[in-house]
């Protein structure tokens, strides 16, 4: 009878500490490696920058760094520098405390204690371009607006996969109209609500182009993404 009890004990252990350790960056669940040290939050430092879409520059043998400045200079294996302020380490995989590094980075942290959830999101500027509330500061940004399910499954799905898959530097933001932060939005959609529309903007808020409509997306998506898109 005490095997079964143990047994349970371990899976109610297990599933607190995974419920504890739930990180999502910018709305979606964090795909790099995460743990609690010292009572500080570590993630890994490369996915983090590439869920928050920063650029991050160096390799495991220089060091990694972000810096606004060209002739940055490489702060050596093992370590990492945000404008040159070297920030603690540890690992492998490389990994950066999250209530330290996210304020050099600019981005905003909430901790969910209910849910066990961390979130993770670039706090926008004041005069920055968003939509959805989400920031819209890469060079280019797929906006997709009203996009119920079943029709994102049977006519967009694909050629959403297939832009994701061709094109690296374009951000793709999911935006639901009817949401809370609707309000916060400073690209809108160009057309009405009533069908889906998908709206590409520079870092700077200007309309590349738009789409709308399920056929009309699936059908032109990738060409106008191969003409305004620069790679």
């Amino acid at each position: 009878m005490k095997r079964p009890l143990v047994t349970v004990v371990l899976l109610l252990i297990l599933i607190t500490w995974a419920q504890a350790d739930q990180l999502f960056v910018r709305n979606r669940p964090f795909k790099g490696a995460i743990n609690r040290t010292g009572g500080k939050l570590w993630v890994e430092l490369k996915p983090l920058m590439e869920a928050l879409n920063l650029p991050l520059q160096g390799d495991d043998q220089s060091g990694y760094w972000i810096s606004k400045d060209p002739a940055a200079v490489a702060p050596g294996a093992g370590k990492f520098t945000v404008e040159g302020t070297e920030i603690e380490c540890s690992g492998p995989p490389l990994c950066v405390p999250l209530d330290i590094v996210a304020p050099l980075l600019g981005a905003r942290v909430v901790v969910n204690k209910d849910m066990g959830t961390t979130d993770v999101s670039l706090a926008p500027a004041k005069g920055a371009v968003t939509a959805g509330g989400q920031l819209l500061g890469a060079p280019y940004n797929l906006v997709e607006y009203n996009y119920p399910e079943e029709q994102v499954a049977k006519d967009i799905q694909p050629a959403l996969n297939q832009a994701k898959e061709e094109f690296k530097n374009v951000q793709f933001v999911l935006c639901n109209l009817n949401g809370p932060a609707a309000a916060l939005m400073k690209v809108k959609p160009t057309k009405d609500k009533s069908y889906p529309e998908v709206v590409l903007v520079d870092g700077q808020g200007n309309v590349l182009f738009s789409l709308r409509g399920n056929h009309v997306i699936a059908g032109g998506l990738i060409k106008e993404l191969r003409k305004h898109v620069k790679r």
